[in-house]
């Protein structure tokens, strides 16, 4: 999570040179999610963080969201 929202943070502070446009600002949301004991195979992990990656999306973007704010919500 703290790795994920450094790299959010960078991305969002640093503009990208273009050479039509000249500096554009970019954004990036994340979705995480920790494997589980229970989890048949890795598609488990990653439909978990596709989840969260939604979430982070639909809730304002360049965030970071993880599984543990989906099941949050959902209680």
């Amino acid at each position: 999570m703290i790795f994920a929202e450094r790299v959010r943070q960078m991305i969002s502070a640093a503009p990208m040179a273009t050479e039509r446009s000249g500096p554009v600002h970019v954004t990036i949301s994340v979705g995480l999610a920790m494997a589980q004991a229970h989890d048949r195979d890795v598609e488990d992990i990653i439909q978990r963080a596709d989840r969260a990656l939604y979430v982070a999306k639909s809730t304002g973007r360049n965030r970071v969201c993880t599984e543990d704010e989906i099941l949050r919500d959902a209680a």
